[in-house]
């Protein structure tokens, strides 16, 4: 959304930032790229504030003051603690967008709308069915986003590392067994989208294709990794030809994915920003 907000007309809007700060990540500074919005910081207390959310009402009083007009949760259900906040009417009209494309599940009394695209939708009314928010709809013929570009062609634009050079027999694919020849089809979304509808989908892949070998992304927790792994097995999936990467720097992504001979989506939960890198 940043290039969204960079671009709002501020003799129109008068913009505010409310970030709350759950991690020591830095704060993204488009942010500040207009010295007349302003940006406010919610922080938790480890003295005072448990770990149950229930910090946030601290600021529910601070957030009603600035008397809003709208107030947007963009990612809403990004953040658990941006969807507790969520549930507060805090202002007099609320509205949330993708993120992840499904409902807050937030009554419409309190979350007014869901804004989403036309294009990725159903006809109106089914697709409104699926929100309990008041469903508005952008355009199909408008793409609603502004298109950074994150790699020159040879280099990330992340990480400022060249791709161009890395071949299939780098250690970073070697090194975790991942043979050079044969036909790489590669998946690396986020391991919480391999839904079991995806296991039929990746095992039929080795099946059909007996010099295929599968590139997949390593979750972070163990229980998660090895509950993926079992099912993969059940579905009878060729354990020597599916191969797991770690989170990989920007750059090394970027030659994954031009060494690759099929970039896979996952299912039912697709990809995003991973996929328009693909592209």
């Amino acid at each position: 959304f940043s290039g969204v907000m960079k671009r709002l007309d501020r003799t129109i809007f008068d913009i505010s930032y409310i970030y709350l700060k759950e991690r020591n990540d830095p704060i993204d500074p488009f942010v500040y790229h207009h010295e007349n919005d302003t940006v406010t910081i919610l922080t938790k207390q480890q003295d005072q504030d448990i770990c149950n959310g229930a910090w946030l009402t601290r600021y529910h009083p601070i957030i009603e003051k600035e008397n809003l007009d709208i107030l947007f949760y963009p990612d809403l259900t990004m953040s658990t603690h941006a969807q507790r906040l969520a549930m507060a009417k805090l202002a007099k009209v609320q509205a949330t967008s993708h993120g992840h494309p499904v409902t807050s599940g937030i009554p419409k009394e309190i979350m007014d709308y869901y804004i989403s695209w036309e294009a990725a939708e159903l006809e109106y009314d089914t697709a409104a069915h699926h929100y309990t928010e008041e469903l508005l709809l952008l355009p199909k013929e408008t793409m609603h986003q502004y298109y950074s570009p994150k790699s020159d062609g040879k280099r990330s634009l992340v990480t400022g590392g060249f791709y161009s050079h890395i071949k299939r027999t780098d250690d970073i694919f070697s090194g975790n067994d991942i043979p050079e020849d044969g036909n790489w089809y590669t998946c690396m979304q986020k391991p919480f989208k391999f839904q079991p509808e995806v296991d039929e989908l990746f095992c039929g892949i080795l099946k059909q294709d007996p010099w295929g070998q599968l590139i997949l992304h390593m979750a972070d927790t163990p229980s998660i990794q090895d509950n993926f792994v079992h099912r993969l097995r059940n579905e009878g999936c060729d354990m020597s030809r599916v191969h797991f990467l770690p989170v990989q720097p920007h750059h090394i992504l970027l030659a994954l994915y031009s060494l690759s001979d099929v970039v896979l989506d996952s299912y039912p939960a697709g990809g995003c920003t991973t996929t328009r890198e693909v592209l």
